[in-house]
């Protein structure tokens, strides 16, 4: 209904090419201005989408809400709202990046503020869809990211877990970049499953190479990682 109100009459704004001269042509037509009234207080619940609604669906809430901030400042002047999301964001991880370097703050009697799991990932939050809103963390989840030493994740919704999963599984642990390095491989070219997946490879060949020595239940992780320094 907004969207429809906010519509210029038609032929108003033909053939003008800047946002000052389309503001006076509306100012000067027929329709200048739209009123809203709102009887069940619709307008409590929901805010009107707008420009960066649409064009910040890879975005995080805050960027967009930024970028908002940034045109509403502008005023009439012309805005490129996917170089401002870009700006924003930019922004917005070196904030996250300072805020992560100094995010443990130790007290006297030596305890230790809260710390949200994304500034601990040193990771920044996309925006969450409504349906998750209600839908809590699973305990797999939690027991993922408490295996990988993510503090605070009982407050979690199920997709800000997986936002964070997907962000630790896009990599090597810690173990696996050490095997990884050992062997010539470089670990950035690996996430999780595939790091997993090659030094399985890696104790197949130590089994091969050991004979009789070794089984493949005897060749373990420690294993490996005792034996890479020999093993080519």
């Amino acid at each position: 209904m907004c969207g429809r109100g906010t519509r210029p009459v038609p032929g108003t704004i033909d053939g003008l090419d800047t946002v000052a001269e389309r503001a006076d042509a509306i100012a000067r037509s027929e329709k200048p201005a739209i009123t809203v009234l709102d009887y069940v207080g619709n307008s409590g619940r929901h805010k009107l989408m707008h420009a960066g609604d649409i064009l910040g669906g890879n975005w995080s809430d805050e960027v967009v809400d930024r970028v908002y901030d940034e045109a509403q400042k502008a005023e009439r002047v012309e805005l490129d709202l996917l170089l401002q999301m870009e700006i924003q964001e930019a922004q917005l991880k070196r904030e996250v990046e300072a805020k992560r370097r100094t995010f443990v703050r130790v007290k006297a009697d030596y305890n230790l503020d809260d710390v949200s799991p994304f500034d601990f990932l040193g990771i920044v939050r996309k925006r969450v869809p409504g349906w998750f809103q209600g839908k809590p963390i699973t305990e797999k989840q939690a027991q993922v990211l408490r295996r990988n030493n993510v503090p605070n994740v009982d407050n979690l919704n199920v997709n800000e877990a997986s936002q964070l999963i997907d962000h630790i599984m896009s990599k090597p642990s810690e173990k696996q970049a050490w095997v990884l390095k050992r062997n010539g491989l470089d670990p950035n070219d690996f996430d999780r499953k595939s790091a997993s997946d090659i030094i399985t490879q890696i104790k197949k060949r130590l089994v091969r190479q050991g004979g009789e020595r070794w089984n493949s239940s005897q060749v373990n992780t420690k294993l490996v990682i005792m034996s890479l320094c020999v093993v080519r």
